[in-house]
């Protein structure tokens, strides 16, 4: 009979160790959507404007915030650079992209924190209208709980910039 009475207890004790485990495992992960503000530095290795030129290394700050999942903002000077041995050119595009923080409706965050923007207009900032730029601006990361980082780049038309960016939290 104590055989009996210590393997019924233990066949309980399983089984509702089975239940809580099972419960568990399929106890949907509800991670709360990111908010933030990110702020850092990019780099570019920007290529020589001239044949006697050496490689630029650039540096410029960017700022993303989102809330709830969704970017609200980004902030960044992106430079470019036009090797052409006649007229060689460099410039930068400035870009300051904001969404409505009360409506929610800038581009949704992936599950990860990912995102990834073609930017094609950009506020003027002597006129406050929108221009459209040529080249566009591929902007792509990854925002996490204490940084964040990616790649931008643009190129067409003889002209490119490309580089990467990282970023601490600090909100």
């Amino acid at each position: 009979m104590k055989l009996t009475f210590v393997s019924v207890v233990a066949a309980a004790l399983a089984a509702g160790a089975f239940a809580t485990a099972s419960t568990a495992l399929a106890a949907p992960q509800t991670a709360k959507p990111l908010t933030g503000t990110w702020s850092g530095m990019t780099h570019q290795d920007l290529a020589p404007l001239g044949p006697d030129a050496d490689f630029v290394e650039w540096k410029q700050h960017i700022t993303i915030s989102a809330i709830k999942g969704r970017l609200t903002y980004v902030g960044v000077n992106v430079r470019y650079t036009c090797p052409d041995p006649v007229d060689p050119r460099a410039g930068d595009i400035a870009v300051n992209l904001s969404w409505s923080a009360l409506k929610l409706d800038g581009p949704k965050l992936t599950k990860n924190g990912g995102f990834s923007l073609v930017i094609t207009h950009v506020k003027n900032l002597l006129t406050g209208k929108e221009v459209r730029i040529s080249p566009p601006v591929h902007l792509r990361g990854v925002l996490g709980k204490k940084g964040a980082g990616g790649r931008f780049d643009l190129s067409g038309a003889g002209c490119s910039g490309k580089g990467s960016w990282n970023a601490g939290r600090t909100f």
